[in-house]
């Protein structure tokens, strides 16, 4: 019993000793036992104050476990005589110190603004031999930057300490080059990808990528800017980063729908826009509760991604692509993964439920960089498959368009017959327009020139129909063409329409027209008036009025002649048609198309049989 007595007096004798330092030659390290406190008492400063009940920890090889909120640290330096101005260097410690030397104000570093802390050095008061060192320390986030020096204090000359200063500083730089160089890369993607849509315009996916790439760099850098600049506030940078967060989420938003077809559900987008009214609430009431907004960081984060998950699962649920929506999960649980290890490791850290350290806090920061940039990686693959998915789609759709142009031509007069001059500019490969001339067995000629409503394929389609019903039909009266076409095409152009002008050229002189809500045609420079009558396939039994029209010389056009349209909007329109009705065919043609070609252009002219 005396002897487990007399090794507890030791004990306890050893831990009051203080640190001694026996010289100054070269920068002496201030290792030995440090008492630690998570208390708050002004004494405390003072050095005669009995710290004998306090955490004892020894420097290095233990960590002081600094919480969130106020603790204060201890230690008594013994100095040998010197003549020297002393400098004592202190390592980064929380979100702001105050130091007390011999229970005098030091000085001390950051404040309710300061993120990420950084070694300060402090003047020491000359005289004294003992030195009883009392730090204030006050934490106000769980998320320190994990590029923070080793832990330890020094005292020296002020030129030693100021080497060793810059070497912190250089070492600081050092371990923070992984972790620079997975945002540089991630950076250059992120701007890649929102720059690729503007010379590949089908790439607009890219753009949300790169948007939520440059998203994620910006909260890196973000955070960094307290060590960059004093001056910034972290309630601002945290403003920042919320709304950067809330910019993600729609990127992702967008993502999931532009690539799986999927769109939030409504419970899903209230827990979106619950989770942005809590952050409003949080920046709103700080400036009331007092309470740095700085240590809800983690928390914040933490929901966030538990909210972006329930966004995850939704929009996974609700996805028709299962197979592009592996791939893209695969993404989002690289990224999660390197965030959540990032939040568990710091937050557990600032939290006290992981032993503090610098080396673990930088892999939780190199954690987070890598799932940042892995994820990068795999939606770029995403992105590329998806591309050359639709670059393939949209090949396979050109052949098919150049397959229906090819088709179209050959549905088209090869030639132009005598006294009758056409011209076809369709605005893409296959149009919507068609004219045909029809030589009777009586001798007449029949001209026909119409314009199916709607573009592309469909279009195409129908008049391929509406040409074939047209050579099957034998009569050579424009109005009974136009009967017979109507009734063929009534219940069969899906809510479209065909409109149509035909006219029969008579072996005796006779021009005869009728009009199924085409354009007028033109003689001798000037409209011909004819009685007009309902588009083709609206209306079955509609019946078509013949008006036999004198005149030499006929011009035909469809609407993509009047509708032609110049830069500043102005339409090519009816007086500028009928004024060079009397020109060939080609050149109504060209000129239309140099006003501002918008839809398909069919110009005959016909010349009557004298």
């Amino acid at each position: 019993m005396k002897i487990a007595i007399l090794f507890a007096l030791t004990l306890t004798a050893l831990e009051a000793q203080p640190i001694e330092v026996r010289g100054f030659s070269q920068l002496a390290p201030l290792d030995g036992i440090w008492k630690f406190t998570t208390s708050d008492d002004p004494r405390f400063a003072a050095p005669d104050f009995d710290d004998s009940a306090w955490r004892t920890v020894r420097v290095p090889g233990e960590e002081i476990p600094i919480p969130l909120g106020v603790s204060w640290i201890r230690f008594q330096v013994q100095l040998p005589n010197t003549e020297e101005r002393l400098t004592l260097l202190l390592p980064p410690l929380g979100s702001s110190y105050q130091l007390f030397v011999n229970g005098r104000p030091m000085g001390g570093f950051g404040g309710k603004d300061t993120l990420i802390p950084v070694a300060s050095a402090f003047a020491v008061p000359s005289g004294s031999r003992k030195l009883t060192v009392a730090i204030r320390n006050r934490k106000d986030t769980a998320a320190l930057s994990p590029l923070l020096a080793a832990r330890g204090a020094w005292i020296g000359t002020s030129q030693a300490i100021a080497v060793k200063q810059r070497q912190v500083e250089l070492e600081v730089r050092w371990r923070s080059v992984p972790h620079l160089a997975m945002m540089s890369a991630t950076a250059m993607a992120g701007l890649f990808f929102v720059l690729l849509p503007l010379w590949r315009r089908e790439a607009r996916d890219y753009f949300w990528c790169g948007l939520y790439l440059l998203g994620s760099v910006w909260i890196r850098t973000a955070t960094a800017a307290q060590w960059i600049s004093e001056g910034v506030s972290s309630q601002l940078i945290l403003i920042q980063i919320y709304g950067v967060l809330a910019l993600q989420a729609h990127c992702w938003e967008r993502l999931y729908h532009h690539l799986l077809g999927a769109q939030l559900s409504a419970w899903a987008r209230r827990s979106q826009q619950g989770m942005l009214l809590l952050w409003m609430a949080m920046l709103l009431l700080t400036p009331f509760v007092g309470t740095p907004i700085a240590q809800f960081n983690a928390p914040s984060a933490l929901l966030f991604m538990i909210v972006l998950l329930v966004v995850y699962v939704d929009l996974w649920r609700r996805s028709p692509r299962r197979e592009e929506a592996i791939w893209m999960h695969t993404a989002v649980a690289l990224n999660l993964g390197g965030a959540s290890a990032y939040l568990v490791l710091v937050g557990g850290v600032g939290f006290g439920w992981l032993p503090d350290g610098a080396d673990l806090q930088h892999v939780a920061m190199i954690a987070r960089g890598a799932g940042t940039l892995l994820f990068a990686g795999v939606m770029a693959m995403v992105l590329n498959r998806r591309s050359a998915l639709v670059q393939g789609e949209q090949q396979r759709l050109a052949q098919e368009m150049r397959a229906g142009a090819e088709m179209q031509a050959l549905l088209l007069p090869a030639a132009s017959a005598e006294g009758v001059e056409s011209v076809y500019l369709p605005a893409s490969e296959v149009g919507g327009d068609f004219y045909q001339v029809l030589d009777r067995a009586d001798g007449s000629r029949v001209v026909l020139v119409g314009d199916v409503s709607g573009k592309g394929l469909k279009a195409a389609m129908l008049v391929s129909a509406t040409i074939g019903m047209l050579r099957r039909e034998h009569s050579s009266s424009p109005g009974a063409i136009l009967a017979g076409l109507n009734d063929g095409l009534t219940g069969h152009v899906s809510g479209g329409f065909v409109t149509c002008v035909c006219a029969r050229f008579g072996c005796d002189g006779t021009v005869t027209i009728a009009n199924a809500g085409h354009p007028s045609p033109y003689c001798e420079g000037r409209e011909v008036e004819v009685a007009a009558g309902l588009p083709l396939g609206v209306m079955r039994d509609a019946a078509y009025e013949e008006t036999i029209v004198p005149g030499e010389r006929f011009t035909f056009v469809s609407d993509g002649v009047v509708e032609a349209e110049n830069a500043q909007r102005e339409l090519f329109g009816f007086d500028r048609t009928r004024d060079i009705s009397t020109k060939s065919a080609q050149e109504i043609a060209e000129a239309a198309k140099a006003w501002g070609q918008n839809d398909d252009i069919t110009v005959v002219t016909v010349r009557r049989n004298p």
